[in-house]
């Protein structure tokens, strides 16, 4: 009697600590502000694409997307303000579109609202043209494969276009938990910046946001690698929206110097790093621990295909 008093016991403190968890969860979500303008970063000239996505996804298209996501997907948001949140990183992910000729969607819960807009077949072919100046293709994947360099580098664009929000990582997994490719990183270092364009970016992207990106590339690989250490710690990862800047330095620093012993010095703390893993490719909201494994060995796999083109 005593064993089953003192299991339905233990039954009764799990339970509570997890419903404590989830109301915190729910009401650290609540309390997230959507950012102006994609909340991009003032020294890339972004304003125009902003301006311009905003034309093509127009209000009542978005409403009618969110309607349908809001129908089949409810149960996956913790509150209906998650939504907001989600949408954002779905319009950054169509930045990166505009500019590069492949970009890899590594957020099942992200695509998921690309999902819901592409059954709108006439409204998404009109905003793919207005925005995109042709259709802008879903690649879907029939499984999940590891692409650590291609989310390194996911990594290193995203941070130099847009400020991080208590959600990113929620939404897109863990970030940089890979190391970028040494021969990009002396690629991007050493080329000309038309040779760049050609390369990575596409024929009708927004030629003076692409040289601002390219240099601001160029400076952040420069200053990184003329530095004698960087010292990473799990206060970091844990205020990323704060030290970002810092994380991509050691990246950097770290791909080079140090790729084989990368997660020695940029993974100080396991347990953090996997934590943040799980979510990006769509397992929920769980950001108290989770298996690393759900998004591929080194949390670089691509969830949901991507875009790409010329």
């Amino acid at each position: 009697m005593s064993l089953l008093i003192i299991g339905l016991v233990v039954l009764f403190i799990v339970f509570t600590v997890k419903k404590k968890k989830k109301n915190k969860r729910i009401t650290f979500i609540q309390q997230m502000k959507v950012p102006d303008s994609l909340g991009y970063r003032k020294e890339i000239p972004l304003e125009a694409t902003v301006w311009k996505l905003n034309q093509a996804f127009d209000s009542h298209f978005e409403g009618r997307v969110k309607q349908r996501y809001m129908d089949e997907h409810q149960s996956k948001l913790l509150v209906d303000h998650e939504y907001n949140l989600l949408s954002l990183e779905l319009k950054r992910f169509f930045v990166m579109c505009s500019l590069l000729k492949n970009v890899p969607m590594f957020s099942e819960r992200v695509d998921d609202i690309w999902h819901e807009m592409l059954m709108f077949t006439k409204e998404y072919d009109q905003f793919s043209n207005q925005f995109y100046g042709q259709f802008l293709h879903h690649e879907p994947v029939e499984k999940k494969v590891p692409q650590p360099d291609s989310r390194a580098f996911f990594d290193l664009i995203y941070s130099h276009l847009f400020e991080f929000t208590p959600y990113t990582s929620l939404a897109w997994g863990g970030f940089y938990r890979n190391p970028l490719n040494r021969q990009q990183i002396g690629e991007i270092n050493t080329s000309s910046v038309a040779e760049l364009k050609q390369r990575y970016f596409r024929e009708n992207a927004n030629d003076e946001l692409v040289t601002a990106l390219i240099l601001s590339l160029k400076k952040t690989i420069r200053d990184s690698l003329a530095q004698k250490s960087v010292k990473i710690e799990q206060k970091h990862y844990r205020n990323i929206q704060e030290y970002s800047p810092l994380l991509v330095s050691g990246m950097i620093f770290y791909s080079v110097y140090a790729p084989d012993n990368y997660d020695k010095y940029m993974l100080p703390v396991h347990a953090s790093a996997s934590s943040n893993c799980s979510s990006g490719c769509g397992t929920g909201m769980d950001t108290g621990g989770g298996d690393s494994s759900s998004c591929g060995s080194s949390c670089g796999s691509s969830c949901g295909g991507g875009c790409g083109g010329s």
